[in-house]
């Protein structure tokens, strides 16, 4: 995993008396190579979230219009049952 590979080079770059002293210096941190995917790969993933995001974006506004929906209709039936249109005296579980 990149991450683990990231903090393992700065484990073996920091320097101190003990585990929570541990200090690394400004030039080594600089100096630590790490794997990055090519521009081509990255502007792909991007695309990709971007992609996910939108769709999240929809679903979440089409359950928020859901919930609105719902709300209103059991207002409807609440305010139906109240003035009597509708008997309920006789409804169960």
């Amino acid at each position: 995993m990149m991450i683990k590979g990231f903090r393992n080079e700065i484990s073996l770059a920091a320097e101190g008396a003990s585990s929570s002293m541990q200090n690394i210096a400004k030039d080594d941190y600089l100096s630590i190579h790490i794997s990055l995917p090519d521009v081509t790969e990255q502007n792909e993933i991007v695309n990709y979230l971007e992609n996910k995001s939108a769709r999240l974006k929809q679903l979440e506004e089409h359950a928020n219009l859901a919930i609105e929906l719902m709300q209103e209709r059991r207002t409807a039936l609440i305010s139906t049952a109240v003035t009597g249109k509708i008997d309920v005296r006789d409804w169960g579980d």
